[in-house]
């Protein structure tokens, strides 16, 4: 099942909307679960539960006393790395969006069925490729695993590995971080200090000495890494914007 969240406060742009995408996602059989909010304050009350079980969001640019660009970043601080497409009238709100790094901007006057299966089909793809990823580590005899999309950043400790996720500490295992970049995606991770490897995905900021976490957590930068750092978040950034 593959879940959309769609907000706008037009509700007749919503409705229909909402028909193109199931009738797309018949066409290429795709099972969808829509799930509709008309105010940003319906949206928001619901954010928790939203960003754990949305694959994708369609938001309004301009919604009621909010935006969707307000949304988007309750969502990502929630930890939802959901693609997030924009709905708009203009363009003249792209730049408000660019940390949010968005999936798209949809202009209202232009939904076409063309231009909505290509969407989807491009979120599928992109939330199907995080659903697979996987980062597995041994416990003892036990071998567990944990989605590589949860991972804040691990944290080596005296040879022990500490996996950090937005809701804390999600599991230790003795290896070194060296052994855990060979099983990552290396344009997804990144060395920042001896003793941590951060997920790209969740740096709010760079700052001189630190780095920034979308739930404000900081960590030290080690001065022989800044460089490589600050090049793959440059590269990271421009690639999915």
């Amino acid at each position: 099942m593959f879940n959309i969240c769609v907000c706008d406060d037009e509700e007749l742009f919503l409705n229909n909307l909402c028909i193109k995408l199931e009738k797309m996602a018949v066409k290429n059989n795709i099972e969808i679960n829509i799930h509709k909010y008309l105010s940003s304050e319906q949206i928001l009350f619901d954010i928790e539960a939203l960003s754990e079980k949305i694959d994708c969001f369609f938001l309004d640019v301009l919604i009621d006393n909010r935006t969707g660009v307000d949304i988007a970043n309750h969502l990502r601080m929630k930890g939802s790395n959901a693609p997030v497409v924009f709905l708009t009238v203009s363009k003249e709100h792209v730049f408000d969006a660019l940390e949010i790094m968005p999936l798209h901007y949809l202009i209202k006057q232009e939904v076409q069925d063309e231009k909505i299966e290509e969407i989807l089909l491009k979120a599928t793809q992109i939330v199907n490729k995080y659903k697979a990823a996987k980062f597995f580590y041994k416990v003892g005899h036990e071998l567990r695993s944990i989605d590589i999309e949860k991972v804040m950043y691990f944290e080596v400790l005296k040879r022990i590995v500490i996996i950090h996720t937005l809701n804390g500490e999600a599991g230790r295992f003795y290896s070194t971080l060296e052994m855990v970049e060979k099983q990552l995606d290396h344009k997804q991770f990144v060395r920042i200090h001896r003793s941590y490897l951060c997920n790209l995905f969740y740096i709010d900021k760079i700052q001189s000495k630190q780095v920034v976490f979308r739930n404000r957590t900081s960590l030290p930068i080690g001065i022989k890494y800044m460089k490589d750092l600050k090049a793959k978040y440059t590269r990271y950034m421009l690639r999915n914007l």
